[in-house]
């Protein structure tokens, strides 16, 4: 499985980690794992890990997925901090000067239709948003 779910009792933020090539059937499921499980739960808290994510999906498949979170009843008043880098040192893409979020079309596509995003290069910065 190339994505991970995460629930943290503690500040009750679910954490969604994407690595390598997730393909929009995978995206799709992690979200319905989430809505199945953690639904009920309000506001949703989540921290979408997207910083070891390889995109495959097609701009038509990014942007139907987008359209696809933003119409999430489960989601509508969720909080999401979407995380594409590393706060204790970069990833080698990162490093590299290649600091571009591989989610960007999904986020925007997302936001665009109400889904209340924000993304970030630092953890922390990542879980104080999501904490407010």
């Amino acid at each position: 499985m190339s994505y991970s779910i995460d629930f943290n009792e503690v500040n009750g933020v679910i954490q969604v980690a994407y690595a390598g090539k997730v393909t929009l059937a995978e995206r799709r499921q992690a979200v319905e794992e989430v809505c199945a499980e953690y639904g009920p739960r309000r506001p949703l808290r989540i921290l979408v890990d997207v910083s070891e994510l390889e995109m495959v999906m097609s701009l038509d498949e990014q942007k139907s997925f987008g359209e696809f979170l933003a119409s999430r009843p489960e989601l509508v008043d969720a909080r999401v901090a979407v995380l594409y880098g590393k706060e204790h040192g970069l990833t080698p893409s990162l490093a590299q000067g290649k600091s571009q979020n591989p989610n960007i079309i999904v986020d925007l596509v997302a936001f665009n239709h109400g889904y209340r995003l924000a993304q970030f290069l630092s953890l922390q910065l990542a879980a104080e948003w999501l904490m407010k």
